[in-house]
């Protein structure tokens, strides 16, 4: 699932999934890709690890996902989550 580097999730990876319910990564992910987990809809939890420094466009819009924990190290964040999945 994470290749050699195991550090990165690719762009799409999970997408339109209707199976995944949650992930757990590794501690050295650095990298969520775009649309990773879009439209996984039973997907409510996820873990980052402390090491992630980016989230690709719209990795979690569409998902199950309602609220999620930031480590301080993201420094990058696809803008397309904040306007359209974690709406107050």
């Amino acid at each position: 699932m994470l290749g050699k580097k195991t550090g990165y999730v690719k762009d799409r990876a999970f997408y339109n999934d209707s199976n995944i319910e949650n992930f757990q990564v590794k501690s050295d992910l650095y990298e969520v890709g775009f649309e990773c987990f879009w439209n996984c809809k039973k997907m409510t939890e996820i873990q980052l690890g402390n090491k992630l420094e980016t989230v690709g466009y719209s990795a979690f819009s569409g998902s199950g996902i309602t609220s999620i924990e930031i480590p301080e190290t993201a420094t990058s964040w696809g803008q397309s989550d904040w306007n359209y999945h974690f709406k107050e």
